[in-house]
């Protein structure tokens, strides 16, 4: 059946392409299933990631940036549909670059916020190994 699928799919992107050569039937085969596999990752990564801080009950120290995160991610996502429907027709081409657009806004906005947000990062990780060492001291006393 996916075999079927395929054949529809590259038959239909190839006439778009005015190509009847079966030496290009396997590189757009090939960039559509990448294309779907690797949407099909972003949004399950960017879900997981949603799923984490709402379970966390947004009580997850930095649960903005996971969600910025996962905002940029779902974008890339959204990229990589868009490819694989620009692959069977040259219709799918507006939605692409809207795609794009929501991507470069996703991504911009999470590097220009991720900087401020490092050194409560490190200062919480030097809370972390303080409160270790601590534990540890406490530890050796009782023995």
């Amino acid at each position: 059946m996916l075999q079927d699928v395929w054949s529809v799919w590259v038959a239909a992107r190839l006439q778009v392409l005015g190509e009847a050569g079966s030496a290009t039937r396997w590189p757009l085969m090939l960039q559509g299933l990448s294309d779907l596999l690797i949407g099909i990752a972003y949004v399950t990564i960017s879900l997981t990631l949603l799923l984490m801080v709402r379970r966390s009950h947004n009580s997850l120290p930095f649960h903005r940036m996971f969600l910025a995160f996962s905002l940029f991610i779902i974008a890339c996502g959204a990229t990589h549909f868009m490819r694989v429907v620009v692959l069977l027709t040259p219709l799918g081409i507006p939605f692409l670059a809207i795609a794009q657009a929501v991507t470069v806004g996703a991504s911009v906005a999470t590097a220009l916020t991720l900087p401020g947000v490092v050194p409560r990062v490190l200062a919480l990780v030097n809370v972390a190994k303080r409160a270790e060492e601590r534990e540890e001291q406490l530890e050796s006393r009782n023995r």
